[in-house]
Parts: structure tokens; sequence; C-alpha cells
């Protein structure tokens, strides 16, 4: 675990970097969804044909 003794310790030293990762974190969340939403699309379209 991590102690927070001062605002200090709550700082991003590199905030270009952590904007840069949450930015692939937020595509990545994306592509996830939709690919399940397709997936769940797909799957109701075949079982009504059926």
């Amino acid at each position: 675990m991590w102690d927070i003794d001062t605002g200090h310790d709550l700082m991003v030293s590199e905030p270009q970097a952590v904007a840069g990762f949450l930015e692939l974190v937020a595509v990545a969340v994306a592509v996830a969804v939709a690919v399940a939403v397709a997936v769940a699309v797909a799957v109701a379209v075949a079982t009504a044909a059926d």
C-alpha cells in the first residue's frame, strides 16, 4: 500500500504520458464495448431467425 502524506504525493509527474495512457484505455474500452454489442446483436438476429 501507499502512504499519502501531502498533496505532493498526489501530483502527476508526467501528465502528458498519463493522458496518452488514458486515451489508450478509453479506446480499448470502446472497442471492447463495440465488439460485445456486435456479438449480442448477431446472437439476437440468429436466435430470431430460428
